[in-house]
C-alpha cells in the first residue's frame, strides 16, 4: 500500500500533460457531477455512495438501505450551463441494484450543447473486503447531426486494514478504487461522445483524534487516452456533522478547471443517513461554477437479533458404532433481515466445562475466484450459507477423546452482519453406551399343563441389568411367529422368574406345539439388550415324545457336529423309535431308528440316505416311538437350518475425499455396509487398515449389521488418519451357522488435512516419497504437493514454513542435513506451481523431532514427514 501511495504522489508531482482549451460540454460531463467529489478535485473513485454510481458502480455495493441522490450545477440561476443527475440504489439479496440519469445543458459549449445520459448496473460484496460493479450507459445528443455513445463500466474497491493505533496520526480506512467506462461512440459527431476513461485511486484517513479527522483522496484519470488528470483533494471532518473540503487538478484538463473547493453538512438518524454538499469549482473561462447536492440513504437498519433454533432428532446417543443413534442429530435454524456473520454451538458437561465447540473458521480462507467461480459469486444470493443446516456430534470432546456417560447441555447463539447477537438456546444431550444386560435359565424345554401336577408349568429364571426407565418387552411365540402370550415391564418391575401356564393372552389354552421364550429391551439412547429360549415344547398328551437340538443351525464349513437328544416321558414298554429328517416340502430325506431302547444323544451327520450332503435351507426334525400298549407319542417338529455359504458382504464410503480436519466440510466419512446371509449374522466387525496393513481402527458389534458408521477419522490411541494417505476398510462377518465372510477392500482416499494444534495450523504429510538419501520428489510425491498448493491458495492470509523431519536410522548430522536438502525441494517445488517465494520458508529438523518412538518400520515411516507450519502475517 506504502509503495502503491508514492507511485501516485510521484505522477502528481510530475504530470505535466496540457489540457484542451474552451468551454467544452463534454468536459464537463466526464468531469462528473456530485457536489461532495467536485468539493475535493473529483476524486471519490475508492468511495461509496449513491451519488458516485456514474463514477464507479462499485460505490453502491455496500449500501445495506435505499439509496438516493440529486445533484445540480450550476447555482445560481441564471447560469453558464444547467447539469443535474438523480440516482438511485436499492439493495437485493443479489446484490444492490442502482440507475441514474443526468442532464446537461451549456448554451455556449464548444460541441454538443445538450444531452442526456442513463446509466443502470449494480455493485456487490463478493467478500467483506472487495466490492465490485458494472453498469450499462447510454448517452445521446442532437448536436451537429447527432452524437451517441453506448458501453459499460466496471469497478471495484477494495479495503486494507488500518494501521496505527486510531487515535492521531496513521493509516486509517485505506481504499482502492479502479473505474473502467468501455463503449462505442457513433453519429456524425461521434467524438463529441467518447466518453471512454480510465480512472485509477485510493483514499485514507491520515489524522484522526476525537470528534475530528483529515483524510486524503488521489485519483487519476485517463480521458480518451489523451489526456491524464490527476485529481488530489483533502477532507476534514467536524463532530461528524461538517465536512471541509478542497483539491486540485494537474493538469487543467476539464475546461482550464484547477481549484476546487466545498463543504457538507451530515445527518445521522435511525431511518436516514445522508448529507447536503456543496461545491465550488474555479473556471478562467467562467469565473466561479457553484454545485449543490443531496444523497443518503432512507430505511430501518436491522437492529433485531436473528431468530434461531435447534431441534435434535434424539437427546439420547450411545456413540458405540452399533447403527443404533451412534450421534446426536443437531438442525439449526437461523432466520434474520441481514445476513449471519457468525455463529456458535457448544456441548458443555455437567460442570459446565466446554468440551466441544462447533463455530465459524477462524482460518480466514479465500477461496480461489477463478473464471467460473467469479461469475457465480456476482449473481449468488446472498444467504446465510454459514450456517449449517445440521451438525452431527458423535460424543467427543474437542480432542476426539471419548466422553463418559452422562447429561451434556448444548448452546447455540448466532449474530449477522450489524453484529445484532441471538438469544442462547439450550437443551439437553444425554450419553449412554451402557446397554442392558439379560440372561435367561430354564431347567429343561418341555412341559404338559394337564393337570397331573406333573411339569403343569414352565418357569425361566431372568436376571436382569437395567434402569428404571427402560421398557422391556417379552413374550411366547409360536411357529409362525405369533405372540399368544405377551409381557410388558420397566426397569422396575422385571421378575426374576416368569411362569407360564400355558394359556394365551385372553386366558384360553394355547395350542400345542413348539414355542419360543424372547426378551427384549432398547433404553432411550438405543441400546439394546435381548435373549430367548427356543424350542419350547407345550404338550397335554400323558406319553410325551421331544426331542431338542444341539443348535438350530448347521455348516459343513466347520468341524462342529450336530447332536440330537430325544426324549420320551416313559420308556416302559417301548417297541420302536424313529427321527425323521424332511426337508422343506417335507419330504423324508433321512430317518434314524431303532428297535431297542432310544438313545440319549444322536450324532447326525447332515446327510441324506444315499450318503449326500444336504443343501442348504430349512429342515424338520422329529421323533416318534411306538410302544406295546398301542400308544404312539411323536414329537412336534424342530426347525434346522443349513446353510454352508458364507455372508455375501460389501462395504462402500462417501465423501471421495476424507478429510476430518474440523473446517465443516467433509469431516465425517459414512461407512456403508451391506450383508446378506440366509441364517443371519452372529457378529461382525469393520477393521480400517493404514497403509502399512496395519489395524487403524475396528468397529464390532453382534447381530445385524448396521447399514451405516459414522467415522471422524480418529483410531486407537486417539491417533488421527494421515494427510493424503490411503486407508483400507474391510468388513467381516460370521453367520449363525459358523460361517466365516469377508468383503471386497473399500480404498478411502484422505485429502490434506490442515490440522489445528498447538503450533496453529499445520500440514503433517508422511507420504511424500523421496529414493533413499536423495532430495529428488517421486510422482507420488508431487501429485501429493499439487494437492498442498490447491490448499494453500486458499489460505492467502498465512505464510508457510516447511520442516523436513527424518526417522533415526543413521548418523544424525546427515539425517539434519537430508531433511533441510528434502524440505528446500518441496519448497521449489512449491514455488514453481504458483506460490509466492515470499509466503514461504523451510528447515531441516532431522531426527529432532519425532512423533513416535522410532522402534517400528511403520512408526519411522510416520516419523519421515513433512510439516507445512501456517503462520498468520499479522501474527507478532
Amino acid at each position: 500500500m506504502k509503495r502503491l501511495l508514492l507511485l501516485f504522489l510521484a505522477v502528481s508531482v510530475t504530470s505535466t500533460q496540457a489540457a484542451g482549451a474552451g468551454n467544452s460540454a463534454k468536459k464537463i460531463y466526464l468531469f462528473g457531477d456530485s457536489a461532495g467529489a467536485l468539493g475535493r478535485a473529483g476524486t471519490g473513485v475508492s468511495l461509496s455512495g449513491a451519488d458516485l454510481f456514474y463514477l464507479n458502480p462499485a460505490s453502491i455495493g455496500d449500501l445495506e438501505r435505499a439509496g438516493g441522490s440529486l445533484q445540480y450545477g450550476t447555482l445560481p440561476l441564471p447560469t453558464k450551463f444547467y447539469n443535474g443527475n438523480l440516482a438511485f440504489a436499492m439493495p437485493t439479496s443479489y446484490g444492490v441494484f442502482g440507475a441514474s440519469v443526468r442532464y446537461l445543458y451549456m448554451p455556449g459549449s464548444q460541441d454538443f450543447r445538450s444531452g442526456y445520459g442513463i446509466t443502470v448496473g449494480m455493485g456487490k460484496d463478493l467478500i467483506p473486503e472487495l466490492l465490485l460493479g458494472f453498469s450499462l450507459s447510454f448517452f445521446t445528443s442532437p448536436a451537429n447531426g447527432g452524437a451517441h455513445y453506448a458501453g459499460g463500466n466496471f469497478g471495484f474497491i477494495y479495503k486494507f486494514k488500518s494501521t496505527g493505533s486510531g487515535y492521531g496520526f496513521g493509516l486509517f480506512n485505506p481504499r482502492l478504487g479502479l473505474s473502467v467506462n468501455f463503449g462505442y461512440p457513433f453519429g456524425r459527431r461521434s467524438d463529441y461522445a467518447d466518453f471512454n476513461a480510465l480512472s485509477l485511486g485510493y483514499s485514507f484517513t491520515f489524522f484522526s483524534i476525537r470528534n475530528f479527522t483529515i483524510a486524503f483522496f488521489n485519483d487519476a484519470t485517463v480521458l480518451n487516452y489523451k489526456e491524464y488528470p490527476v485529481k488530489i483533494g483533502l477532507e476534514s471532518e467536524l463532530f461528524n456533522i461538517l465536512c471541509l473540503r478542497g483539491g486540485f487538478i494537474i493538469p487543467h484538463a476539464y475546461n482550464d478547471g484547477a481549484f476546487t473547493a466545498g463543504l457538507g453538512l451530515k445527518l445521522d438518524t435511525e431511518n436516514f443517513k445522508g448529507s447536503l454538499n456543496y461545491a465550488v469549482n474555479f473556471y478562467p473561462r467562467m469565473k466561479y461554477v457553484h454545485y449543490l447536492g443531496l444523497t443518503g440513504e432512507y430505511g430501518t437498519l436491522d437492529r433485531e437479533p436473528p431468530e434461531t433454533g435447534v431441534a435434535v432428532e434424539s437427546r439420547h446417543v450411545s456413540p458405540n458404532y452399533d447403527g443404533i443413534k451412534d450421534y446426536a442429530l443437531l438442525h439449526l435454524n437461523v432466520r434474520d433481515r441481514s445476513r449471519i456473520k457468525g455463529w456458535r454451538l457448544q456441548i458443555l458437561d455437567a460442570s459446565g466445562r466446554i468440551v466441544k465447540d462447533y463455530s465459524i473458521t477462524e482460518r480466514d480462507m479465500i477461496k480461489t475466484l477463478d473464471f467460473t467461480t467469479f461469475f457465480r459469486r456476482l449473481v449468488q444470493k446472498k444467504e446465510s450459507m454459514v450456517v449449517p443446516e445440521k451438525v452431527i456430534w458423535d460424543g467427543t470432546d474437542s480432542k476426539g477423546e471419548r466422553l463418559p456417560d452422562g447429561k451434556y447441555t448444548y448452546s447455540f447463539h448466532a449474530w449477522d452482519a450489524r453484529d445484532n447477537i441471538s438469544e442462547i438456546k439450550t437443551g439437553t444431550i444425554v450419553i449412554d453406551t451402557s446397554a442392558p444386560e439379560v440372561a435367561l435359565e430354564a431347567s429343561d424345554n418341555l412341559f404338559s399343563p394337564n393337570g397331573d401336577n406333573k411339569k403343569d408349568f414352565f418357569a425361566i429364571i431372568q436376571k436382569v441389568k437395567t434402569a428404571p426407565g427402560d421398557v422391556w418387552s417379552a413374550g411366547f411365540m409360536d411357529s409362525p411367529a405369533k405372540v399368544v402370550k405377551s409381557y410388558r415391564w420397566d426397569g422396575r418391575a422385571v421378575p426374576g422368574k416368569v411362569i407360564w401356564d400355558g394359556r394365551d393372552d385372553g386366558g384360553n389354552e394355547a395350542p400345542e406345539g413348539v414355542y419360543d421364550y424372547f426378551i427384549t429391551c432398547t433404553d432411550e439412547a438405543g441400546n439394546r439388550a435381548a435373549a430367548g429360549i427356543k424350542g419350547i415344547t407345550l404338550t397335554r398328551k400323558y406319553e410325551i415324545a421331544d426331542i431338542t437340538l444341539s443348535s438350530g443351525y448347521f455348516s459343513f464349513m466347520k468341524d462342529t457336529p450336530l447332536n440330537l437328544f430325544p426324549y420320551l416321558s416313559n420308556s416302559q414298554g417301548l417297541e420302536e423309535w424313529k427321527v425323521t429328517i424332511l426337508n422343506s416340502k417335507r419330504n423324508v430325506v433321512r430317518e434314524i431308528a431303532g428297535k431297542s431302547a432310544f438313545p440319549k444323544l444322536i450324532s447326525y451327520d447332515c446327510r441324506d440316505e444315499r450318503g449326500e450332503k444336504l443343501g442348504d435351507g430349512v429342515y424338520f426334525v422329529k421323533f416318534a416311538a411306538g410302544f406295546r400298549s398301542g400308544n404312539a407319542p411323536e414329537s412336534f417338529e424342530k426347525t434346522l437350518i443349513i446353510d454352508s455359504t458364507p455372508p455375501k458382504l460389501s462395504v462402500s464410503h462417501s465423501p471421495r475425499l476424507f478429510s476430518p480436519d474440523g473446517d465443516g466440510e467433509n469431516d465425517f466419512l459414512r461407512i456403508r455396509l451391506s450383508a446378506e446371509d440366509a441364517a443371519g449374522i452372529a457378529r461382525w466387525s469393520v477393521t480400517i487398515y493404514s497403509t502399512a496393513g496395519e489395524a487403524f481402527k475396528t468397529f464390532s458389534g453382534s447381530g445385524e449389521v448396521p447399514k451405516e458408521i459414522l467415522w471422524d477419522g480418529a483410531g486407537k490411541n486417539l491417533d488421527v488418519v494421515e494427510s493424503a494417505a490411503d486407508y483400507l476398510a474391510v468388513l467381516e462377518a460370521v453367520d449363525l451357522a459358523g460361517n466365516e465372510g469377508k468383503s471386497d477392500t473399500d480404498r478411502i482416499e484422505v485429502d490434506v488435512l490442515v490440522m489445528v494444534t498447538e503450533r496453529g495450523l499445520k500440514i503433517r504429510i508422511s507420504n511424500i516419497e523421496f529414493p533413499f538419501g536423495s532430495d529428488e520428489i517421486k510422482p507420488r510425491g508431487k501429485a501429493v504437493l499439487d494437492r498442498v498448493c490447491e490448499i494453500l491458495k486458499k489460505y492467502v492470509p498465512y505464510d508457510v514454513v516447511i520442516e523436513g523431519h527424518t526417522d533415526d536410522v543413521g548418523k544424525e548430522d546427515y539425517n539434519l542435513e537430508l531433511s533441510e536438502r528434502r524440505a528446500r525441494a518441496v519448497n521449489d517445488y512449491l514455488v514453481g506451481s504458483g506460490i509466492p517465494t515470499d509466503r514461504l520458508t523451510y528447515v531441516g529438523m532431522g531426527e529432532t523431532v519425532p512423533l513416535y518412538p522410532n522402534d517400528s518400520d511403520e512408526l519411522r515411516r510416520r516419523n519421515r514427514r513433512v510439516e507445512f507450519l501456517l503462520i498468520k502475517k499479522d501474527a507478532p
